[in-house]
């Protein structure tokens, strides 16, 4: 999940689809029709996923801004290992939204203004 998550930080396309089970996996990303900067993760649970298993379960979320919007992805992912490589292949998530004033501290912690720091970072054009 961690790998996952600093690819799409990254923006490297290559290793979310490696990643990604070839059952559910898109052609593509497009990640210049939404631009978003990453602000965290915190993994809440994780089920099986252990040596022997071949299922595996991972309740996180994932904070960013788009758009001047601060967002929070709660997702259940679903794994499966396959010739001993672990596979995504499918998430129930939710995306809870809120606007961040421009004058307020960024969400990012770097102690600026908002208008100073993420929102620069996450404007279209």
């Amino acid at each position: 999940m961690r790998s996952r998550y600093t690819a799409f930080v990254l923006r490297d396309e290559k290793h979310i689809l490696a990643s990604w089970h070839p059952k559910s996996r898109p052609k593509n990303l497009n990640f210049d029709d939404f631009p978003v900067t990453w602000l965290g993760l915190a993994i809440h649970r994780v089920e099986q996923g252990g040596p022997g298993d071949v299922l595996g379960t991972v309740e996180f979320t994932s904070t960013y801004v788009e758009n001047g919007v601060l967002c929070a992805l709660r997702e259940v992912s679903s794994f499966v290992r396959e010739d001993g490589l672990w596979f995504y292949l499918r998430g129930d998530c939710q995306v809870d939204r809120r606007k961040v004033e421009r004058n307020a501290h960024c969400p990012c912690g770097s102690g600026k203004k908002f208008k100073r720091c993420c929102l620069l970072t996450t404007r279209p054009g």
